[in-house]
This record gives C-alpha cells, sequence and structure tokens, in this order.
C-alpha cells in the first residue's frame, strides 16, 4: 500500500472575518484575495452579545446578510476580478443621485456656496 494522496483544498476568494470591538460587539467584514492582491471591505455589520433570543436572532439575521454579500461578492469576482466597489457604487449612481449626494456635503462651505448647490441641483432635477 502506498502513500495516502493529498486532498487539494479549494480556497475561497472571498472571506467573512471577526473583529472585535470595545464595547462587546463584533464587527464583520470581508477579507478578498484574488490573483496575489488582497483587499478588505468593511459593511457595518456588527454581531452584539446575546443575552437573550432577540439578541440570537438579530444576530443570525446579520450572519445570513454577510453570507449574501460574500456569495454576491465571489460571482463578481469571477466576473470582473479584484476592483474598488466603491467606484463601482459610484459608477452605477444616476445623475441625480450624485448630485443629491453632493449637495449633502457641506465641508464648511459658506451659505452662499450652499445655495449654489441646491441652485445646481434643482436644474439637474428639472
Amino acid at each position: 500500500m502506498g502513500r495516502k494522496k493529498k486532498e487539494i483544498k479549494m480556497k475561497e476568494p472571498v472571506r467573512i472575518r471577526e473583529k472585535r470591538l470595545n464595547d462587546g460587539n463584533v464587527s464583520l467584514y470581508l477579507d478578498m484575495y484574488y490573483r496575489g492582491e488582497r483587499r478588505k471591505e468593511g459593511r457595518k455589520l456588527y454581531l452584539v452579545p446575546e443575552v437573550n433570543a432577540a439578541a440570537r436572532q438579530q444576530n443570525e439575521n446579520t450572519r445570513k446578510l454577510a453570507e449574501q454579500i460574500k456569495a454576491q461578492r465571489i460571482l463578481d469576482i469571477q466576473q470582473r476580478g479584484l476592483v474598488n466597489w466603491e467606484d463601482v457604487k459610484k459608477s452605477k449612481m444616476t445623475p441625480s443621485a450624485w448630485v443629491e449626494e453632493y449637495t449633502a456635503e457641506e465641508c464648511g462651505l459658506s451659505p452662499a456656496s450652499m445655495r449654489s448647490k441646491r441652485n445646481a441641483q434643482a436644474r439637474v432635477e428639472e
């Protein structure tokens, strides 16, 4: 009898990772690795300490959502490779949505400048 053959493990291109926070919650983020390039994507998903049934249910729903996002990212990586998702989101944004986001940013501007932003938004919406 010869040596046992090694099992080939398939590596996942996207993994859900956890990071413990100071307030006792756990933050979930995606760790993506494809063709030598690694990206981390924070999803603002948090697990709370399980002290009752409601907290357990909330954590279960959060994990399901993270798994759905992970599956979508795997499909996206297979189709387009590893990309900057923030740029993709912005590229799918409509002009009126972009102007609305632009108008919402104050950045310490004067009231006159903010008024100009609102006027530009009104013209785009027309």
